[in-house]
């Protein structure tokens, strides 16, 4: 954290002024969406992180109030970039005989990019993985959890008929 601020002469990333404040939410509502994206959203402090950034939003939020928010901001953007970049799970954890190594892939220096770009939210979607498997991946996670929710509605609507017949 203390080189992303060194890169950027230590200029606040999410709370220097209203187009930073705008960033902060692009960030939140991307990270919020995580899921589909494979990834838990527990991982990250989405309400604390929100709470922060309305405090921001008021109309005199102390000094106090700015380091929080950007602090919670900074450690938020990391940890979901880190992710997207390296997987939230280490394959071998689940299986030993994982044999494939990950992306070695220079998270700082992504990290930094990102923020240096005009476009936030097309510079932090470029982060997701590109390479035709990962979207093949993403996308067949997102008709599992679509099937899943019509298997689960419908078990709902099953056991409820049952009850109410009885």
């Amino acid at each position: 954290m203390c080189r992303l601020y060194a890169d950027r002469h230590d200029v606040p990333s999410w709370t220097a002024d209203a187009s930073a404040l705008d960033c902060a939410s692009t960030l939140l509502d991307t990270v919020a969406n995580a899921p589909a994206q494979g990834l838990e959203t527990d991982a990250y402090p989405l309400r604390t992180a929100r709470q922060a950034l309305a405090v921001m939003r008021s109309v005199a939020p102390t000094v106090a109030a700015a380091a929080r928010a950007e602090i919670l901001l900074t450690a938020t953007f990391i940890a979901y970039a880190e992710d997207l970049l390296t997987g939230q799970l280490d394959p071998r954890s689940v299986n030993p005989a994982w044999h494939i190594d990950p992306h070695d892939v220079d998270v700082d220096s992504a990290i930094t990019r990102t923020l240096r770009q005009a476009r936030f939210a097309e510079s932090l979607a470029r982060l997701r993985p590109q390479d035709a498997a990962s979207v093949a991946l993403v996308r067949e996670l997102s008709r599992y959890r679509f099937a899943n929710d019509i298997y689960d509605r419908d078990d709902a609507l099953m056991r409820a008929a049952r009850a109410s017949a009885r």
